[in-house]
């Protein structure tokens, strides 16, 4: 996305004739740009890229879900590319044409025909689509009459250019991944389960037609001639206006004030898990005053090693960091702050720890259903900072993607021991994510997670 504004910036292009393309792990990206942000382009051409296959997230606790919904998910998206033309291709012999085969299969699934229209072809019947073998090829770029095919449906969608449609249809499990075209979803009822949204338009503009399920607040765009929205058999009289904001309350949906506020709630990039906030600049803070506890402080240094190390080993770049003394107004205003230690080694821990969901003092620290002794047990989570809630804050742990499925989701208190080589081990007494309002879950909830 820098990319592309960076060459818009330097070049007259045409932003409705941008193609998104990518061969093998270029291909894998391309999957999962073109899935979530399908309104950004004329047209996917995705080459041998592999793909996250569940299906579906049942069996997983809330964290679980919580990380696995960024990437481990990505077939179940597939209907949010039915409104812009698809090449996917893989060889024949290719490991990684099972990417692009299971994303035809999912859009049969989702009521489109796609026919299969020679040996290695299959070309949708409602839905611009292509799906491409090359005979006898294994993982390479496309050869011969599949790359001349490839070459022409990319040129048609180049010659049309991107086309807005009257009916979208989109798939997401979080409010970081939220937009087509018109229609933004501004807020799930539960984080990390299925939120989809089929929403269709008369050709005047004067009607709309929406189906929803996870759907709590609703944004749609384009709508200075709307007067009627039909939304999960709930009517709607509306004003035209360049927008309007639909909020669902007591299970009904209503016209709402965009100015308004709504408090504290999750929202596009404001939404978790831990990972998230490392999506954008983040800057460490590194603790200069004594800990607590000893043990609380040797594991805030061990994990800010390592996600140092980390960093660096898969980024190539180094995770800046600052003393908490020397943290200013405009290091809290444009990054995301990463703060390692305890309210008593970091000034900003201090400075903000009665505002956080989990209570956390020298003796104690309490979640929604159990107190833990601070002398061996530490927080770590991700919360809007008390200090700015339009960034966030992470307390105690760097980026946790390495952790897989396993990675925490939006907090865990950490049951923390010294080894014999004096590494710190940390086990989680418990994990799991905020509610809608950035709160802990219900007692009951959490026992469960």
């Amino acid at each position: 996305l820098e990319v592309i504004a960076s060459v818009r910036k330097r070049y007259n292009i045409d932003p409705d004739r941008i193609i998104l393309a990518g061969c093998s792990q270029g291909g894998a990206e391309s999957w999962k740009m073109g899935l979530r942000l399908p309104d950004l382009f004329c047209g996917l051409e995705i080459d041998a890229g592999v793909i996250g296959n569940r299906l579906n997230l049942d069996g997983l606790t809330p964290s679980q879900k919580a990380s696995t919904a960024s990437y481990g998910i990505m077939i179940d998206h597939a209907v949010s590319v039915a409104n812009i033309p698809l090449v996917g291709y893989a060889g024949e012999n290719d490991a990684q044409l099972a990417a692009s085969t299971s994303i035809r299969e999912q859009l049969g699934r989702e009521g489109y025909t796609i026919e299969k229209t020679g040996q290695y072809r299959y070309t949708g019947k409602d839905i611009n689509a292509l799906f491409l073998a090359n005979p006898g090829q294994g993982h390479s770029h496309a050869t011969g009459d599949t790359a001349k095919q490839i070459d022409e449906f990319t040129a048609a969608n180049f010659t049309r250019g991107r086309v807005v449609p009257d009916r979208i249809r989109y798939v997401t499990y979080t409010t970081r991944y939220n937009r087509s075209f018109w229609v933004t979803i501004d807020g799930l009822e539960h984080h990390f389960d299925r939120a989809t949204i089929d929403a269709e338009r008369d050709a005047t503009k004067t009607s709309y037609t929406i189906k929803t399920a996870n759907i709590s607040r609703l944004i749609l765009t384009e709508t200075a001639a709307a007067q009627k929205v039909v939304i999960d058999g709930d009517t709607l009289n509306v004003k035209p206006a360049a927008s309007l904001l639909l909020v669902r309350d007591g299970g009904h949906w209503q016209t709402a004030n965009p100015a308004k506020s709504a408090g504290l709630r999750k929202e596009h990039n404001l939404q978790g898990p831990i990972n998230d906030a490392f999506f954008d600049a983040f800057l460490c803070v590194n603790p200069t005053g004594t800990p607590n506890h000893p043990i609380a402080g040797e594991r805030a240094k061990q994990e800010q090693e390592r996600f140092a190390k980390m960093f660096t080993r898969e980024y190539l770049g180094e995770a800046r960091a600052k003393d908490d003394t020397a943290i200013t107004d405009a290091d809290i205003a444009h990054n995301n702050l990463v703060l390692f230690g305890d309210p008593g080694s970091n000034k900003l821990i201090a400075m903000i720890v009665a505002k956080l969901p989990i209570k956390w003092t020298k003796d104690s620290i309490v979640d929604a259903v159990k107190t833990y002794s601070a002398t061996e047990h530490v927080p770590v989570l991700i919360y809007p900072n008390p200090l700015n809630p339009k960034r966030y804050v992470v307390i105690n742990t760097g980026l946790v993607a390495a952790r897989g499925a396993n990675a925490y989701g939006d907090f865990a208190v950490l049951k923390v021991s010294k080894q014999a080589d004096g590494q710190i081990a940390a086990e989680a007494a418990a994990e799991g994510v905020f509610d809608e309002s950035w709160q802990l879950p219900p007692m009951n909830t959490l026992a469960a997670q």
